[in-house]
């Protein structure tokens, strides 16, 4: 540089000698990580002759794009490119201008801040302190990934992330997108569902019933799917879900079981939860009964007293009633009987009695009898004591 200084000194020998005036006194660069900066400045000759001059920097990432210039005017064009560097740093340094009228030295502070987003929770730096933002925030957090400026602040020129980043954000789901980036940046686990157990199996009668199922998630994060059944007795209230419809980590699923669409006996089924990821199978087990009722009209007896048994069918079908009587106390007009709605059926109670000569002497147990119903294949037996003692009938 002291050459180049005694050449302009000696060229300027006998001539009238330019003066340099430089429009700025510093030169400061705030910018933010993987980005490039411009600027430039004005290098003016406010005397006589003609200037010109060198420019010198040691900053090697700072690129001056004519270092030689020569003329009364010259703006001198700069730019700081900072693209690969992956953290915060600041450098002070100078500047040389170097010319025939006068040298100038140019302070030079360069700030570079890692590229975040402003949330109200503060600055969000890097792609953890993102997850945890959309931990607490996910619409908000959704709505950052779908920024053009994401893959600049967080993926820091990678192009493997970059790559699926895209892949992601050309989801027809964003949120689904973000789910799935996030588990690909090791940011999170994949959410896994798993079914509480509910009443299983379920003696019906003649109504529909109502039932409900958990269904827990073990992580944060935005879940999608679908809900269905391949029996035709059951049917759930709601087909799809997705985050909102869970209560912190747990969500019900409610379905009905139709005893209208079931045939006797044990009805068996499954209801299929699935997700973007797996699918979850419960099954549900239902016992079908014959739908009808049994009951006596009166609870005390005497010797050889009436009383109406009632049977109500309540399938619609035709059923056959009979009783049981192994002790033949009981009196019927008919062996069995066969009804389609209810019926209402006459029976004499004899009670046992013991002679002996002259002398009849009541026995003292309970008699049992059971009214016997059959639809089709299908049985039911209800049976029913006659306590001789206290002249009661209970139902066993």
């Amino acid at each position: 540089m002291e050459n180049i200084m005694e050449q302009l000194t000696i060229e300027n020998i006998n001539k009238e000698k330019p003066i340099v005036k430089v429009s700025v006194d510093n030169i400061q660069i705030i910018t933010q990580v993987g980005t490039v900066t411009k600027g430039y400045f004005k290098v003016e000759n406010i005397a006589g002759g003609r200037l010109r001059g060198r420019i010198f920097t040691s900053i090697p990432k700072l690129e001056i794009k004519e270092t030689i210039f020569e003329g009364n005017s010259v703006e001198i064009e700069y730019m700081y490119l900072n693209t690969f560097i992956t953290k915060e740093e600041h450098i002070q340094d100078v500047m040389e201008i170097v010319t025939n009228g006068g040298n100038v030295s140019i302070p030079i502070d360069i700030i570079v801040h890692e590229k975040s987003i402003d949330t109200v929770q503060g600055k969000i730096k890097d792609i953890s302190q993102f997850a945890e933002y959309a931990k607490h925030n996910w619409d908000k957090a959704v709505a950052i990934f779908e920024e053009t400026s994401f893959k600049d602040i967080f993926l820091l020129n990678c192009m493997e992330h970059i790559n699926f980043y895209k892949l992601c954000r050309n989801n027809t789901s964003l949120d689904q997108g973000l789910e799935d980036f996030l588990i690909f940046m090791k940011q999170k686990n994949a959410i896994s569902l798993r079914v509480k157990a509910d009443d299983g199996e379920q003696k019906l009668l003649n109504e529909t019933a109502r039932n409900r199922i958990v269904v827990e998630k073990d992580t944060w994060g935005y879940v999608k799917g679908s809900i269905k059944t391949d029996a035709s007795f059951m049917r759930v209230v709601k087909q799809n879900f997705d985050s909102d419809d869970f209560m912190g980590n747990r969500m019900e699923i409610e379905y009905y079981v139709d005893p209208m669409k079931m045939h006797l006996g044990t009805n068996e089924g499954n209801i299929y939860i699935e997700t973007h990821n797996c699918t979850i199978i419960h099954g549900v087990s239902c016992m079908k009964s014959l739908i009808t009722n049994v009951y006596l009209d009166k609870i005390s007896y005497t010797q050889e007293d009436e009383a109406i048994l009632t049977v109500e069918n309540l399938s619609g079908k035709k059923m056959t009633v009979s009783i049981e009587d192994e002790a033949n106390c009981i009196i019927s007009s008919e062996s069995s009987y066969q009804i389609t709605s209810t019926a209402q059926i006459k029976i004499r109670f004899v009670r046992p009695v013991q002679r002996t000569g002259s002398s009849v002497k009541r026995l003292t147990f309970k008699i049992k009898f059971a009214v016997l119903i059959q639809l089709g294949t299908a049985k039911m037996r209800k049976e029913f004591i006659l306590d001789i003692a206290t002249n009661k009938i209970m139902v066993s």
